[in-house]
């Protein structure tokens, strides 16, 4: 291991979190977040360049989180449908 080049030091986790989606996450990509979430998610997603897309994890509606993952992938499938025509 390298740590010059494979360990990161920062002031907490809510700039460790930024730091790490900056490093992951491409421009345009969609990122799921889970409710009840880390107000800092929505944010730094956004600020990384991609988009959050929320589901709930609560099972108030008696969905699963399966069902939450399949509608979020088949929402996102209809917007790229939409795009291509």
């Amino acid at each position: 291991m390298d740590p010059e080049r494979e360990i990161t030091v920062t002031c907490g986790s809510t700039e460790a979190m930024i730091a790490a989606l900056m490093a992951v996450i491409n421009p345009s990509d969609e990122v799921v977040v889970f409710e009840p979430f880390y107000e800092n998610y929505g944010p730094d997603t956004i600020l990384s360049g991609a988009t959050p897309a929320t589901s709930s994890c609560v099972r108030r509606t008696g969905a699963s989180t399966g069902r939450a993952l399949r509608r979020i992938q088949s929402a996102h499938q209809g917007h790229h449908h939409q795009h291509a025509q």
